[in-house]
């Protein structure tokens, strides 16, 4: 919870805004078949993937869309709506997952001091604004973890984990879907569940 008057960067912990404790030696690979190597480390506030410019200013990379694929130890992060990680290489498919913090709650004073709620809404609205360190808080927001599930193809071609999107890229395989969602009742937030969907989406 970050309260009027406090900065969101100094209530949420470090170690909890980024993937790694410090930044890592990455490689970036852009779909030309260019590429650069960079400290680099996974913003979870901003959904975005940053880097340290020889200056040694925190920035985020720009150009996204170019991007083929990021390196960073083990790992391997690609871009559908921002920055997701790969969990798991199934082949024809792939599991990967977005980990961001969006408010749960938002509240701030009416017009007789009295608390209102605001509506919910995702903190990449403020993605890429790099003076957010410096905003103080006006109204007391609720921060909660939340992690999107996505599956791809052999071309890394990810969509958002959800029945509808199963069906949109499945749907000359709508009969043998429709049984396996009905004898299985797959969660999709849950990571086990979606590595089950995965090895079976594998053998269509």
């Amino acid at each position: 919870m970050v309260k009027p008057g406090e900065k969101i960067l100094d209530v949420i912990p470090r170690n909890e805004i980024y993937k790694y404790e410090k930044f890592m030696d990455g490689f970036v690979l852009l779909k030309d078949g260019s590429f650069g190597v960079a400290k680099l480390n996974y913003n979870s506030l901003f959904g975005e993937m940053q880097f340290i410019d020889p200056k040694g200013d925190t920035l985020s990379l720009s150009d996204e869309k170019n991007i083929s694929l990021i390196s960073i130890k083990k790992d391997t992060f690609y871009y559908e709506d921002g920055c997701i990680e790969l969990l798991a290489n199934y082949g024809k498919v792939k599991l990967a997952a977005k980990r961001i913090f969006t408010f749960s709650n938002r509240t701030k004073s009416g017009g007789l001091n009295q608390s209102g709620s605001g509506e919910i809404e995702t903190y990449t609205t403020y993605s890429s604004r790099q003076s957010f360190k410096d905003i103080t808080i006006t109204e007391t927001l609720t921060f909660s973890e939340r992690i999107i599930y996505y599956f791809g193809d052999r071309y890394n071609h990810f969509m958002a984990a959800s029945k509808k999107n199963l069906y949109k890229r499945y749907g000359e395989h709508k009969t043998r879907l429709s049984k396996y969602l009905d004898e299985n009742k797959i969660n999709f937030k849950d990571k086990e569940d979606m590595k089950m969907l995965c090895s079976f989406l594998q053998e269509l």
